[in-house]
Parts: C-alpha cells; sequence; structure tokens
C-alpha cells in the first residue's frame, strides 16, 4: 500500500520525533481521537469544532444521551474527508462509554471497526 497520508503525534512516549511518525490509517485514527478530546467550543474561531462526548458520562444512558452521542460522533467524523462513517453503536459500563465505530476509509474503501472509550479522562 503507497503511503498517502503523513503526520506526526505528540502522543507517543518516544522522545525521538522521528519515532512519532504517523502515515495513513495510524493517523487518521489519531487525529479522529484528537478532535474527540478537543472540547466543542475549546478552539478559538471554530466554535463546531470538537466533541461533547465526556460531558455525557454524568446523564442516564437513555434513548436521548444515545441519539446525542451518536450525532457527536457523526458531526466529527464528518469533519474528516478521509472517512465515511458506517454506523456508530454506544454502550455504557462502569462509569465509561464504549463506542463502536465503523468506518469506510475513502481513499481504497476499506473497512475498519475502532472501539472509542470515554470516561472522565478523555476518549482514547
Amino acid at each position: 500500500m503507497k503511503t498517502t497520508y503523513r503526520g506526526f503525534s505528540s502522543y507517543s512516549n518516544n522522545q525521538s520525533p522521528i519515532d512519532n511518525r504517523m502515515v495513513d490509517r495510524a493517523l487518521i485514527k489519531q487525529d479522529l481521537i484528537n478532535h474527540f478530546n478537543t472540547f466543542r467550543g475549546e478552539v478559538l474561531g471554530r466554535a463546531s469544532f470538537g466533541s461533547n462526548l465526556r460531558s455525557r458520562l454524568g446523564e442516564p444512558f437513555d434513548e436521548i444521551t444515545k441519539a446525542n452521542i451518536i450525532n457527536d460522533v457523526t458531526m466529527v467524523v464528518r469533519y474528516d474527508p478521509r472517512v465515511s462513517l458506517k454506523s456508530v453503536v454506544p454502550e455504557y459500563t462502569d462509569d465509561t462509554i464504549v463506542i463502536v465505530v465503523v468506518l469506510e476509509y475513502v481513499n481504497d474503501n476499506e473497512v475498519d471497526l475502532i472501539n472509542l472509550f470515554v470516561d472522565r479522562n478523555g476518549v482514547s
């Protein structure tokens, strides 16, 4: 597979910037996680950028909350033109929201499953 996207992640524990390089799917996944970890309205001049997933932790896990989570995930994924959203399934377990997201990569039409874990420390 030819490398299409190249980037850098500062979340790595490696000391060398060379070790923090990311490409293709790994980069796209990290970009999405970064977007989910940004609170909506946190970026100056981009009020709709970010997500409200962490604010859903204290809410009762009813149909309204599920719909809000699905809407939030949909907005974040739509922001990235490299992927399209196939499905979102949120579940709640022990103070953590687990979201199963199925994505399709636009370049090669490959489908991938991502498990997002939302807790008080963020989204991983």
